[in-house]
């Protein structure tokens, strides 16, 4: 049995991932919740462990890959600037 959470929050980890780590993590995420509280650094690149620095739009993208949306209601920026919420 799979476990299910009622919220998974993912905060500035995938960007130290690789492209794939991230995509992987990610759809495991959306195995086991339906709503995710997200951010990750879209402009950081002076960090030498950021492999994977994206825009927004790209997270956006790869969580509707996994049939999740962006939740534009939702005012994450308490977390960070570009925190996002996905249901």
């Amino acid at each position: 049995m799979k476990l299910r959470y009622w919220l998974i929050t993912c905060i500035e980890v995938v960007e130290h991932l690789t492209e794939e780590e991230a995509r992987c993590a990610i759809a495991n995420i959306c195995e086991s919740t339906s709503d995710v509280l997200f951010s990750s650094s879209p402009d950081d690149f002076d960090e030498p462990t950021h492999v994977t620095v994206r825009p927004r739009n790209y997270w956006v993208e790869r969580f509707a890959e996994c049939g999740f949306s962006l939740d534009a209601d939702f005012d994450a920026r308490a977390v960070a600037p570009h925190a996002m919420r996905f249901r």
